[in-house]
């Protein structure tokens, strides 16, 4: 008896597995090109809004800056440096402030009333050839030339009482004898030197 062996029926199944597995391979080849589609529009999107933000940040940094230098305000490095520059030129300062605000070097109106009183107070046969305003005012020197004794001491009086007000007052007196002027046709008059202080 013969017998018949069906060798098509093998390559068909075979057939239907190759089928089979290209279907498979087709149908995960198109869902990765979907999900690398679906994936690469996500990106594009995440792109564009990652964009618009850095605009939106540049624009609004923008508007700050703007802001501040409208306001006046500058880099804060900036402000810190001048600060400090500030802040340096106090400190070299503070010590001749102290003495300006104890009265150690003047007042900052200055010699004007001294001076005023000065040009207030006169005397007859008394001429003044200096004044020194020293220690911030708290003394005072005067070197001049009079007539007479007389006259010194009534301008010393004088002076004092000028000054009650001012706390100075003029303690000690120097007098000097001058040589004695020669003008032709007059008698000749000496004339005394003086320093108060």
């Amino acid at each position: 008896m013969p017998q018949h062996i069906n060798l098509l029926t093998r390559r068909r199944a075979i057939k239907s597995l190759v089928w089979l597995a290209t279907r498979g391979l087709g149908l995960m080849l198109s869902v990765l090109v979907v999900w690398a589609v679906f994936s690469e529009v996500k990106l594009q999107q995440l792109r564009s809004d990652t964009q618009a933000v850095e605009h939106t940040v540049s624009s609004l940094r923008l508007e700050l800056k703007q802001k501040r230098h409208d306001a006046g305000l500058e880099d804060a490095q900036a402000l810190a440096q001048d600060t400090e520059r500030m802040r340096l030129s106090l400190d070299e300062h503070r010590a001749l402030m102290q003495l300006v605000s104890k009265g150690e070097v003047g007042s900052l109106l200055g010699h004007a009333t001294f001076l005023q009183r000065l040009a207030t107070t006169a005397q007859p046969g008394v001429w003044l050839h200096g004044v020194d305003v020293t220690l911030a005012g708290q003394r005072m020197n005067i070197a001049g030339t009079a007539l007479s004794s007389a006259a010194v001491m009534h301008y010393a009086q004088a002076l004092n009482q000028s000054f009650q007000g001012a706390n100075v007052a003029f303690t000690s007196l120097e007098i000097s004898k001058e040589e004695p002027l020669a003008v032709q046709g007059a008698a000749k008059s000496s004339q005394i030197k003086f320093r108060l202080y």
